[in-house]
């Protein structure tokens, strides 16, 4: 498998966990929201209730979606700071954690 990813142009990268992105502007369009956003789109006035709900899903599932970038969540990093940003995906994860119904995190 390893051999075979090696000899694939897009295989090294994905091997390691990395995604190429080919267009910068896109990760604006997957990853819209700042936490503040995602809080102001599940009805809290900032980000400290979307905060609650992903530690929330960090107590109950072990997962930590802000440890990593996934289809939730995304460090934009620059020279000095860094940005997290997050997905439709994430404020319809964290609507379903706050409204206390079943859900499921795929990282």
């Amino acid at each position: 498998m390893i051999e075979k990813v090696l000899h694939e142009d897009e295989g090294l990268p994905n091997l390691y966990g990395v995604a190429l992105l080919d267009k910068p502007s896109q990760i604006n369009i997957q990853y819209p929201f700042t936490l503040t956003q995602v809080g102001e789109q599940l009805g809290y006035p900032r980000w400290h209730g979307a905060d609650k709900l992903i530690n929330q899903i960090k107590l109950e599932k072990g997962i930590n979606i802000k440890a990593s970038d996934n289809k939730y969540h995304v460090t934009i990093k620059t020279n000095k700071s860094e940005m997290n940003k997050y997905s439709h995906e994430a404020v319809k994860l964290l609507a379903k954690v706050k409204d206390g119904h079943d859900y499921h995190v795929d990282i």
